[in-house]
Parts: structure tokens; sequence; C-alpha cells
């Protein structure tokens, strides 16, 4: 097919290939395995049905136009004939999620912190954003993603190694490294080859220098924390923002979806 694939590259076509190439159908299905918050794939469905993209059969199932359903087909046919082209689903549960943010009311008693989850969010700073960064990474049950600008060998970056050996999803966006800077240098061009064996999915996106981390789609936190020794374990002073209120932790899962799909982002 010589014309560029229709929707590919933006959420709908995310959402056309979960149906068409993947083999999921319900509304539960298609949110686990593209990861969309609830009312951004509740938008894309509506506009794809308002496209006559996709239809909704008696029983719930969603299905994808013929023409649609052929060109998806041929496409990703052609485009990995020796590779495997169905993505991972990732279904988390509200047990899991429920699981996590007991978990983190635990923590703050143990470090006798004086902070609420009522009103959804919370301030750290200091050892204290980078020890409940590795606190939720290591409690984390399916999956994680990561927005880091400069990410070098530290025990904050060891710790998403860890995940994906526990086979968890991890996705890093992150800056390539740039070995002519002495502070990260070839240590850290050495430590991306190993976070590109571990299983970890590693996107470069050269301007990216927002901190992000949604951990199991239910606890987010957006700081000034790089993943390096000379920012983590209180080396400098950093603080950041943790938020468990849905609406917010789905905001930013949805950004970090939209950088990944950007045609500057480049899977390594």
């Amino acid at each position: 097919m010589s014309e560029p694939l229709q929707y590919w590259g933006t959420w709908k076509g995310r959402v056309i290939k979960a149906i068409s190439i993947d083999g999921v159908y319900s509304w539960e299905e298609i949110r686990d395995l593209t990861g969309l918050s609830r009312p951004t794939l509740n938008q894309v469905l509506a506009e794809l049905f308002d496209a006559k993209a996709i239809y909704k059969l008696e029983d719930g199932q969603y299905r994808v136009s013929r023409e649609l359903y052929r060109d998806y087909n041929t496409y990703f046919r052609n485009l990995n004939k020796n590779e495997e082209i169905k993505e991972k689903k990732v279904v988390i549960t509200k047990d899991q999620q429920s699981n996590l943010k007991s978990r983190i009311d635990q923590w703050k008693d143990t470090n006798r912190l004086n902070i609420s989850l009522k009103s959804g969010h919370f301030y750290l700073d200091t050892d204290f954003l980078d020890q409940f960064s590795k606190f939720v990474i290591k409690g984390s049950q399916k999956e994680l993603l990561i927005v880091n600008p400069f990410v070098s060998k530290c025990n904050l970056s060891d710790s998403l190694l860890q995940a994906v050996n526990e086979g968890k999803n991890v996705t890093l966006v992150t800056r390539p490294p740039d070995t002519r800077n002495s502070l990260y240098g070839e240590k850290s061009d050495e430590y991306h080859k190993i976070i590109r064996n571990s299983g970890i999915e590693l996107i470069y996106f050269n301007v990216v220098h927002a901190k992000l981390m949604v951990i199991d789609r239910a606890v987010a936190i957006a700081s000034s924390m790089n993943m390096t020794v000379t920012s983590t374990a209180g080396a400098s002073w950093e603080a950041g923002i943790i938020s468990v209120e849905e609406n917010v932790v789905e905001s930013v899962m949805d950004s970090i979806r939209k950088l990944i799909e950007t045609p500057e982002s480049k899977t390594q």
C-alpha cells in the first residue's frame, strides 16, 4: 500500500490497530491495550463512530470497517513479516491500584510524614522524593510510564531495570545521551545500552525536559528530579507533587502517550 495508512500515528490509529490487529474488541480490552484514559478513549471512539471507521455489535464488541481492516492488515503484514506485531495487553485491576494507594499510606506513616491523601495530592522534597519514587516503582504490579531527560546509572534508574526483570511493562522517554557532556558522557551512553537490552521500551525525544512518572495508572509524580547521581537521593534539592486523583493521573498518562506517538519520538 503506497498511500499513508489512515489514522496511523494518532490515538485513533492506536484504537483501530487494537481492534483489527491485536484482536481486542471490548471497551475494557481496548483501554487495557492502548493505555488511554477513560475520557480520551470515549472521545476517540465517538470520533471514529462519526467517521464510520468503526461500528458496535449487539453484544457490545467493537469492529473496524472492512476497508480499514484490510488496509491495516496489509500494512502490518508487510511491515513486520518476521516480527510479532501484536502488542501486550496490560490489565491493571482496581484492587491492584487500591493496594498501591494503601501502601502509600503505610509509607508515609513509617516515615512519620504529616501528609494526607484526602485531597488526592501531596508534596515531597529532598531524599523523601527519591525514596518515595523507588518505593512506588518497587510496589508497582504491571506498568511504569517514565519521562526523564537525563538518565544514567543510579539507584532510581536501576529500580527500572529491576521492575522489567520482574515482568513489569516499563516505557522510558528520555533524551539521547550526550557524550560531549562530562556530567553524563560515555557512561550514560553505556547505561542506555543496558536499558535498551533489558526489555525496557526506550524512546528518544530530543527536547523533553519534564520529569514524570505514572505507576500502574494509579499514581503520578511530577518533579524536578533527574535520574542521575547528581539529582537523586538528596544530592541536590529536588521537589515534586504526587497525585492519586484519577483525573490528574489520567491526564499525565495521556500526555505521555501523546508524546510517545509524536513523529519526533523514536523507539530504540
